[in-house]
C-alpha cells in the first residue's frame, strides 16, 4: 500500500451535524511496527530558542545537536555516523532545506552545510557558507523553494528580537521530488528531479 493511503472511517455529512463512526471499519488486525533503536538522544531544554528544534531528518539523514557545539549525522539505511564540528557552544536550530541535502544549523555562529554520503559508504559534510553572528542569532527559517535565500532570527544592539533576510548565491541543492507530485514529471530519471537554483 502506498504511505498514507490507510482508509479513513465512513463520515455522513448533513447541514447541521457531521458523524464519525469509526467502528464501521472493518480492518484487520493492526500489524505491529518493526522498531530498530539506531542512537539514544539525549534531548535538553531549549531554553535558548523556544521554536528552534534540535534535530531534524531528511530522507537519507538524521541530524541532531550533541553537547559542545557538535552535530551527529546519522545515515538512515546504514549505521554510519559522522560528527561535524564547526559550532562553539550551543546549538539552537538544525533545519535541512526541503527534502534535500543542504542542512543550516544556528549556535554562535550559523554553517550552511551540504550532506552527503559517498560511494565508499561515508559521510561527508562539505561548508557552504559561515556566518558570524548576527548578535545571539537563535533560528534560522529558509524561503520554501530558494535555498539562498533564508531568514536569520537574532537580537539587534537594542535588545529586540528581529528577522535578517540573507541572500546568496553559493548554494546549489538537490532535492528529490515527493512520489506525490512525481507524475507531473517524465519518469526517464527513475524519479531523480534534479532543481539547480
Amino acid at each position: 500500500d502506498a504511505f498514507g493511503a490507510t482508509p479513513l472511517p465512513p463520515v455522513s455529512v448533513d447541514t447541521r451535524k457531521v458523524w464519525y463512526n469509526p467502528s464501521d471499519v472493518t480492518l484487520g488486525q493492526p500489524q505491529q511496527p518493526h522498531v530498530q533503536q539506531v542512537a539514544a538522544f539525549e534531548a535538553v531544554p531549549n531554553d535558548d530558542c523556544k521554536n528552534g528544534s534540535v534535530l531534524d531528518v531528511n530522507q537519507h539523514f538524521i541530524v541532531y545537536a550533541v553537547k559542545n557545539g557538535l552535530l551527529r549525522v546519522l545515515h538512515r539505511n546504514s549505521s554510519v555516523r559522522s560528527l561535524l564540528r564547526g559550532h562553539v557552544g550551543k546549538i539552537t536550530d538544525v533545519s535541512f532545506f526541503q527534502n534535500g541535502d543542504v542542512l543550516g544549523t544556528v549556535g554562535t555562529n550559523v554553517i550552511i552545510w551540504r550532506i552527503f554520503y559517498t560511494s565508499s559508504l561515508e559521510i561527508h559534510a562539505e561548508p557552504l557558507l559561515e556566518i558570524p553572528s548576527l548578535g545571539n542569532t537563535t533560528r534560522i527559517i529558509w524561503h520554501p523553494f530558494n535555498p539562498n535565500q533564508f531568514w536569520l532570527l537574532h537580537t539587534n544592539s537594542k535588545g529586540i528580537q528581529v528577522a535578517t533576510l540573507v541572500e546568496t548565491t553559493r548554494i546549489t541543492t538537490t532535492t528529490t521530488t515527493s512520489t506525490i507530485t512525481k507524475h507531473h514529471h517524465d519518469d526517464d530519471d527513475a524519479g531523480q528531479h534534479h532543481h539547480h537554483h
